[in-house]
């Protein structure tokens, strides 16, 4: 009585007007949302040289904070070399 359960919301719902493709695309998605990161290089195999930006436009900006001013950073070149080290970092 004293131990408070948490609320825990599944994705194993579908809601009734979803068709079939969007339920087969769901499932996809939770297996590979699954996986490890070890496992990565079983999904998918890219040469890193092809791969091209889509969009030019910043999005990710970040403010740093300090005492007299306010830079902002923008991460969009930086997050995929950060996404590539902490994938293939033996040192995480």
């Amino acid at each position: 009585k004293g131990r408070k359960l948490l609320p825990v919301k599944l994705f194993d719902k579908m809601p009734l007007s979803s068709n079939l493709y969007e339920q087969i695309k769901l499932r996809i998605f939770k297996i590979l949302g699954q996986l490890s990161a070890d496992m990565s290089h079983s999904v998918h195999k890219i040469n890193t040289d092809d791969i091209t930006s889509w969009d030019t436009v910043q999005h990710l900006k970040f403010y740093v904070p300090s005492t007299d001013i306010k830079p902002a950073i923008y991460f969009d070149r930086f997050l995929p070399r950060v996404i590539h080290l902490s994938l293939n970092s033996p040192n995480r």
